[in-house]
C-alpha cells in the first residue's frame, strides 16, 4: 500500500512539473538578450576563448634565464698504475649557461603579444558570432511578423468566403465566384502553415547560435528598428577600433617582438664551467665556454621574422584602406535601406484603408470578387515589401555595427 501511494505521489509530482513547464512562458529574445547570450556562450566564442587560454599558456617559462639547462657531468673509474696498485679516479663537472643577450625578456614579450593577438582574434570572433545571431534574430522576427500578416489575411479570406456562400445561397453570385473564394481561403491557409513552420525553424537556429538548448522555449521579440548610428565622420575617426584593424595591429606588434627576439637569439650563450677531479692528483678548474657564431647565427629565423614584420606592416596599411572603404560603403547601404523603409512605412495606413474599402465594397455588392482579390493581392505585396525593407534595414545596421566593432 505504501509503495502504491509513493508511486501515485511521484506521478502527481511529475504531472505537476510537466504542467508547470507547459504553462511556462517562452523566454523573449530581444536584441539585447541575443547580444548578451551570443557574446557569452555562442559555440564559436567558446572555442575562441579556449584558444586565448592556449596563447596565454605560452607565457609559462617564457622568461627563463637561458634556453638550455645546466649540465652536470660525473665520471668515476679505476686507474691501474705500473707499480701494480689500483686507485680510483673521478671527475665532477658543472656547466651553467648564462644568457647575456636579453632574449629572456623578449621571449616574454613575444608570449604577451601572442596572447594579445589571440584576444583580438577572439573579440573578432565574438563580434561575428553576435552579428550572425542578430541576423537570425531579425529573420525570426520577420518570420513571426509574416505569420501575423498571413493570419490576418486568412481571417479576411474566411470572411470573404462566408460572404460568397451567403451570396450564392441568395442567388446573387454564381458557382465560379464561390470556387474562387474557396481557392483564396485555401491559399491563405497554406501560406499560414508555411509561415509558422519557417518561424519555428528560425527559432531553432537562433537558439543554437546563442548557446541555448533545443528544448528551451523561446520567442524572438523586440523591434527591428534601432536608434540612428553615429554620423559617418565620427565613425571614421574611430576607424582603428574596427576588429580587422585591431587584429592587424596586434599581428604587427607580435611580428615586431618576434623579429627582435630572433635577432637576439643569434647571440652566443656562454657557459660557466666548474670541474673537480683526480688524475692522479686532485685538481679544480673554473672557466667559461663560449660558442663561436661562425656558421649559425640564427640568421634564417631572423630573416623570416623580419619578412613577417614587413608583411604585418603591409597588412595594417591595407586594413586601414579597406576598412575606410568598407565603412563608407556600409554606411551608404544603411542610408539607402533606411530611406526605403521610411518610404514604404508611410503608406501603411493607406494600404489598410484600401483593403478595408475593397472588402466593404464586395460585401455590399459594389465590386466583384476578382476585383477584391486584385486589391488584396496588391495590399499583401505592399505589406511584404515593407516587412522586407525592415529586414534589410536591420541587417544593414548589423553589418555596420559589425564593421565598427560596436556589437556589445
Amino acid at each position: 500500500m505504501l509503495q502504491r501511494r509513493f508511486i501515485a505521489l511521484a506521478w502527481l509530482a511529475s504531472a505537476a512539473g510537466v504542467t508547470n513547464i507547459a504553462r511556462a512562458e517562452p523566454r523573449i529574445l530581444d536584441r539585447a538578450a541575443v547580444v548578451a547570450l551570443a557574446s557569452a556562450q555562442a559555440p564559436s566564442v567558446a572555442v575562441a576563448e579556449r584558444r586565448v587560454e592556449e596563447a596565454r599558456a605560452a607565457r609559462t617559462g617564457a622568461g627563463v634565464l637561458a634556453p638550455i639547462n645546466p649540465e652536470l657531468s660525473v665520471y668515476v673509474g679505476p686507474r691501474w698504475q705500473q707499480s701494480g696498485t689500483t686507485s680510483a679516479d673521478y671527475y665532477v663537472g658543472l656547466a651553467w649557461p648564462f644568457d647575456l643577450s636579453g632574449a629572456p625578456s623578449r621571449r616574454m614579450r613575444v608570449a604577451d603579444e601572442g596572447a594579445r593577438l589571440a584576444e583580438s582574434e577572439a573579440e573578432a570572433t565574438r563580434q561575428t558570432a553576435i552579428a550572425e545571431a542578430l541576423v537570425l534574430w531579425a529573420s525570426a522576427r520577420a518570420a513571426e511578423e509574416r505569420v501575423r500578416l498571413d493570419d490576418a489575411r486568412l481571417t479576411i479570406d474566411r470572411s470573404v468566403l462566408r460572404s460568397a456562400e451567403i451570396r450564392r445561397r441568395a442567388g446573387t453570385a454564381g458557382d465560379g465566384n464561390l470556387a474562387l473564394a474557396r481557392a483564396l481561403e485555401a491559399q491563405g491557409a497554406a501560406r499560414l502553415v508555411t509561415s509558422e513552420h519557417e518561424a519555428a525553424a528560425f527559432e531553432e537556429r537562433l537558439r543554437a547560435r546563442v548557446g541555448l538548448r533545443p528544448t528551451d522555449r523561446t520567442r524572438a521579440g523586440g523591434s527591428l528598428i534601432t536608434e540612428e548610428p553615429k554620423p559617418l565622420e565620427a565613425l571614421l575617426r574611430e576607424l582603428a577600433a574596427q576588429p580587422a584593424i585591431v587584429r592587424a595591429l596586434a599581428q604587427k606588434r607580435f611580428a615586431e617582438s618576434d623579429a627582435a627576439l630572433q635577432r637576439r637569439a643569434g647571440w652566443p650563450v656562454p657557459r660557466i664551467a666548474a670541474s673537480m677531479g683526480r688524475d692522479p692528483d686532485t685538481y679544480a678548474h673554473l672557466g667559461v665556454d663560449v660558442p663561436l657564431p661562425i656558421y649559425q647565427r640564427n640568421q634564417t629565423n631572423a630573416a623570416v621574422a623580419a619578412a613577417r614584420r614587413e608583411t604585418a606592416e603591409t597588412e595594417v596599411r591595407s586594413a586601414l584602406v579597406l576598412g575606410e572603404a568598407e565603412l563608407r560603403a556600409a554606411y551608404t547601404e544603411y542610408e539607402g535601406a533606411r530611406e526605403a523603409f521610411k518610404t514604404l512605412d508611410r503608406t501603411t495606413a493607406d494600404i489598410d484603408d484600401a483593403e478595408h474599402l475593397a472588402v466593404r465594397s464586395y460585401e455590399l455588392g459594389q465590386t466583384s470578387l476578382s476585383e477584391l482579390a486584385t486589391t488584396r493581392r496588391e495590399a499583401a505585396a505592399a505589406r511584404i515589401a515593407r516587412l522586407d525593407a525592415s529586414i534589410a534595414l536591420a541587417k544593414a545596421r548589423i553589418a555596420l555595427d559589425l564593421l565598427t566593432g560596436s556589437l556589445r
